[in-house]
């Protein structure tokens, strides 16, 4: 009977043990799981983190872009303006100084022409004044 208790004893000990080892195992396995798991979070939370930093990035770079485009466009606006009035100024700075032109070709023809009868006027007083070759009378 002790022998059979022993045999018992041990029996139920070894399957203690083996119960143990089957636990630790499985707890150790859950430990390796567990870490793995936390890991991949963590690589996965700095994955997402290195992609939201990338699309800030590239939201930033379009938001540049467009401000820049819009400065560019409003510099255009500014230039096209600029030229504009500078083609109006121009032209009518043309067409005062053709009209200033035209007005001093016209004092000019006028004053030529007042000229010329004064000097026809002098002519024909002279010829007025000049004797006039009597004819004599027989």
């Amino acid at each position: 009977q002790a022998r059979q208790a022993e045999a018992v004893g041990k029996a139920a000990a070894q399957e203690l043990k083996e119960e143990v080892t089957r636990f630790r195992d499985a707890a150790e396995k859950t430990k390796r799981d567990l870490a793995s798991a936390i890991n991949r979070y963590h690589e996965a939370e700095q994955s997402r983190k290195r992609r939201s930093q990338e699309f800030h990035r590239e939201q930033d770079t379009r938001i540049k872009l467009q401000l820049e485009k819009r400065e560019e466009q409003r510099y255009q606006a500014d230039v096209q303006r600029c030229l504009k009035k500078e083609i109006h100024d121009q032209t009518a700075q043309l067409g005062r100084q053709s009209q200033l032109r035209l007005h001093a070709e016209q004092n000019l023809q006028m004053e030529q022409a007042s000229r010329m009868a004064t000097m026809d006027e002098l002519a024909a007083t002279k010829a007025m004044m000049q004797p006039q070759p009597q004819q004599q009378q027989q």
